[in-house]
């Protein structure tokens, strides 16, 4: 008899403790995040096509800046050239290509209000270098993603397609503990030097938070084709292909 009321004794504090501190739990948490300054998001970029593509045909071509000739052969597969291209300076050439992936920590929910553009810098084409471009053939793929025109009035401008390549407005997403998701960028330049970031949006605990979006702490670059002397890989050696007028 002793035994059953200690045990209902300690179910009933039990219960009565977690009703008074659940309430507090919540604050508690995000008062947490903010001293130790812990994310409540995680946001993942891949740039490598190799990766962004993975499981799909071979159709997706390549196009890097180079700030000289280049001496060596690049992969075969075109989607395998980002990696090659970034060992010897290259940069994304006419369109930097991401993949981003959000994911909201475990105990938290969260909106995603929007992206915002950042562009850093914006200057000609540094002299002397070369654009080497693969081409491919088959079908175009169009997932859902933002568009940039970074050649937009000196700050760039964005618009949302899905994948029926439609303009939408700017999606709100809303995620709850660890739920994902998903969406391509494709920034694209003619003519130019340009430096850029994105800025993430959020609403977490009544609260705006952002978080950026961006190479390793540092701004993509995308580099225009205008005026650039291109070269092609016959199998053997570079081939001067063309000069893009545009």
């Amino acid at each position: 008899m002793k035994d059953t009321i200690l045990l209902f004794a300690g179910a009933l504090l039990g219960w009565l403790m977690t009703a008074f501190l659940y309430p507090l739990a919540r604050p508690a948490e995000a008062l947490s995040r903010r001293v130790w300054k812990i994310r409540p998001v995680d946001a993942w970029v891949e740039q490598d096509p190799s990766n962004i593509w993975a499981g799909t045909p071979p159709w997706v071509g390549a196009s890097y800046w180079f700030p000289g000739l280049i001496a060596t052969a690049p992969p075969e597969l075109a989607t395998e050239w980002w990696g090659w291209a970034r060992e010897r300076s290259g940069q994304d050439a006419g369109q930097t290509t991401l993949k981003v992936t959000v994911q909201a920590r475990d105990g938290i929910s969260l909106i995603i209000e929007g992206v915002k553009l950042h562009v850093r810098a914006h200057r000609p084409v540094p002299e002397g270098g070369v654009v080497a471009r693969a081409r491919v053939g088959g079908a175009s793929m169009n997932p859902r993603r933002i568009e940039i025109n970074l050649d937009w009035n000196g700050v760039g401008s964005m618009s949302w397609l899905d994948r029926d390549e439609h303009l939408a407005g700017p999606p709100s997403f809303t995620l709850a503990p660890g739920e994902i998701e998903q969406f391509h960028v494709w920034a694209q330049t003619r003519e130019g030097y340009h430096e850029w970031e994105l800025e993430l949006l959020m609403v977490i605990d009544g609260h705006r938070h952002s978080q950026m979006i961006n190479d390793g702490g540092k701004p993509f670059v995308t580099i225009g084709t205008t005026g650039q002397r291109v070269l092609a890989w016959n199998g053997s050696t570079w081939t001067d292909e063309e000069t893009f007028s545009g």
